[in-house]
């Protein structure tokens, strides 16, 4: 693992994947160090070259003086990738590497190939949580912020089921060097990124805790970020520890758009051929293969897929077994159209499912062209984009 020295410090980078692969740069959120995407690399390394490395401040780097800035981190990134001699990166940040993904979208985009914004904000419209953390750790060290941290990155649910992976996030929380923790946190009270975020125009995909405390931010950034895509997963902030499957495939498909092309039975084929996708609010729900099959007329019962998803990987406790991709459709409060319709397993079934659409309705199986008929009038309405579904149905 090397060491690489910047203008202001020393950056601790970790390197996994052929030389030769497609380089992506993986940042860190807040208080933990490059372990936190160990759940990421198995799969992430054998189509990526994976460039990790610690904030200043954070796990093995070097803790310079305060005062920080988003754009002095957003440099030391840069100065990894001149180090290592590459020109062209994706990148994949999460909460604070979201924000310096934001700064390197806007200000260094001949630097960038796609951008993943994970579970991050632009702006802190109040800073009392920072400067109480602060005060706290001031006081009391790691320690003293630790439970209320840790119940902030992952549910309790989760915590209640994964005793040992919360156990090793708080290890990586109280290992946190706290010069480097408070200068961040001080960094974060000023934070305002909300008219530089604008300016992005890499393909952008947010991903998006559902209980998360950033959600609203996670939701303005897809808003403003011009032709940004934005999914929403089962999780609190730490969403690629809490949905790890769920979270790879999501971040596969986007930078590979391999699922888009390896299926033989793709019901989005005709629609993607027919112009770009757009942005997307909303995840597709979180029914399991028992509440689907039970939808289904027993001759039309699918068949196990061959693979469970393009990473190879389950979608995590909430999701169920990943079954693929399929269209994620931004709901606003003007689409008064989604009022009127419900389509219940469209995918992998025929069975007993109504379209309704005002006084037009129809079972599916007595369609000649059901699929078909529900992408037009859905193309009709609104725009579409892919993400990474793991249901075996979906209910709107």
């Amino acid at each position: 693992m090397p060491v690489i020295e910047t203008a202001e410090t020393m950056i601790h980078v970790a390197i996994d994947g052929r030389e030769d692969a497609p380089p992506l740069m993986l940042s860190n959120s807040l208080g933990v160090t490059l372990e936190m995407w160990r759940p990421q690399i198995a799969a992430l390394s054998e189509r990526f070259r994976v460039i990790r490395y610690d904030p200043r401040g954070h796990g093995r780097s070097s803790v310079p003086p305060a005062p920080y800035s988003v754009e002095a981190m957003a440099r030391d990134a840069l100065a990894v990738l001149d180090a290592l001699q590459i020109d062209q990166a994706h990148f994949c940040g999460l909460s604070l590497g979201g924000m310096v993904g934001q700064w390197l979208g806007a200000h260094a985009p001949h630097r960038l190939n796609r951008l993943v914004l994970a579970n991050t904000a632009c702006h802190y419209p109040d800073p009392g949580g920072f400067l109480s953390r602060i005060q706290a750790v001031q006081q009391g060290g790691m320690a003293a912020i630790a439970d209320s941290v840790i119940a902030s990155w992952l549910t309790a649910d989760f915590r209640a089921r994964e005793s040992a992976t919360t156990t090793w996030v708080r290890a990586m929380l109280l290992a946190s060097p706290v010069d480097g923790y408070l200068a961040s946190c001080d960094m974060l009270t000023r934070l305002d990124q909300r008219d530089m975020v604008k300016q992005i125009r890499k393909p952008t995909l947010v991903i998006i805790g559902r209980h998360d405390a950033a959600f609203g931010a996670g939701e303005f950034l897809v808003e403003v970020i011009p032709g940004a895509t934005g999914i929403v997963l089962e999780a609190a902030h730490l969403s690629n520890v809490e949905q790890g499957g769920a979270f790879t495939d999501a971040l596969i498909g986007f930078l590979t758009k391999e699922a888009w092309t390896d299926r033989g039975s793709d019901p989005l084929r005709h629609y993607r051929s027919q112009g770009k996708t757009g942005r997307a609010r909303n995840s597709l729900g979180t029914t399991g293969p028992a509440q689907a099959r039970s939808r289904r007329n027993a001759p039309y019962a699918p068949q196990e897929p061959a693979s469970p998803g393009p990473c190879g990987r389950s979608g995590g406790a909430a999701y169920g077994r990943c079954r693929g991709w399929l269209p994620a459709v931004s709901f606003r409060p003007t689409f008064h159209f989604w009022k009127r319709l419900t389509v219940l397993s469209f995918w992998r079934c025929r069975g007993p499912a109504t379209f309704h659409e005002g006084g037009d309705s129809w079972q599916m199986d007595d369609h000649p062209d059901w699929r078909g008929a529900i992408f037009r009038r859905i193309r009709a309405r609104c725009r579409l984009s892919l993400v990474p579904c793991p249901t075996w149905a979906v209910t709107w």
